[in-house]
């Protein structure tokens, strides 16, 4: 389906606008999509005997998610210069990768974009890593980011498997492909299809005769 709203997951909105904020902000203004800036705040608060008897911790919540939202509306002000229609949300949620997938059920995002984790992805499952429980979870598509260049006439690879191995969707292949296209359109791009298989081994090849000695009968 056509992609009308991106929720963009931003780690650490008092920093400078990651290459995700950069990237989803051309993308949107290509496809004339909207954007969430979203947050997940997932820094504890330690209830002290001070709290307790101050009952400061609301004001002390509040006080962490306005500084959380105020680094984001920065962040949207510069896609906003570009006429892309941009929001910011910050919620407490944990953890932060199924707080996204949450809100982007939630607004009916058409597309998750996040940076990629930065380092290597040694046991990832083991550590939950964000960008790669984002690919483990959420049922909309995830973009993930490396780098902050912009997009110029860029490839597009689209990887299939006609096999449909491992109780693929029949359709998956033509929601890519489609996915693909969208994308490939909007940035004035290249598309290219590939399928990857994994050669049998010799073993298992049919034999073939070269002929080699026989003798040819004649009715």
């Amino acid at each position: 389906q056509p992609i009308r709203r991106i929720l963009v997951a931003v780690k650490n909105p008092e920093g400078k606008a990651p290459a995700a904020v950069i990237k989803a902000g051309q993308l949107a203004r290509a496809l004339g999509a909207d954007v969430e800036l979203f947050h997940a705040i997932v820094t504890p608060l330690y209830i002290d005997s001070y709290t307790v008897r101050n009952g400061n911790l609301r004001d002390r919540e509040r006080h962490m998610k306005a500084g959380r939202l105020a680094g984001l509306h920065a962040m949207a002000e510069r896609l906003q210069r570009h006429s892309i229609d941009v929001s910011a949300a910050a919620e407490w949620d944990f953890p932060s990768y199924e707080a996204i997938v949450r809100r982007a059920s939630e607004i009916q995002a058409d597309l998750i974009v996040a940076d990629l984790h930065a380092g290597s992805h040694v046991a990832a499952r083991m550590l939950h890593l964000t960008d790669w429980e984002l690919l483990r979870l959420s049922t909309k598509p995830v973009l993930l980011v490396k780098t902050k260049s912009r997009y110029q006439q860029p490839v597009v690879l689209a990887a299939l498997d006609p096999t449909h191995a491992r109780s693929k969707a029949a359709g998956l292949d033509n929601e890519i492909l489609s996915a693909a296209s969208r994308v490939t359109d909007v940035l004035h791009g290249t598309l290219h299809a590939v399928h990857a298989c994994i050669p049998a081994p010799a073993s298992v090849w049919p034999t073939i005769s070269t002929g080699a000695g026989s003798r040819s009968r004649s009715a």
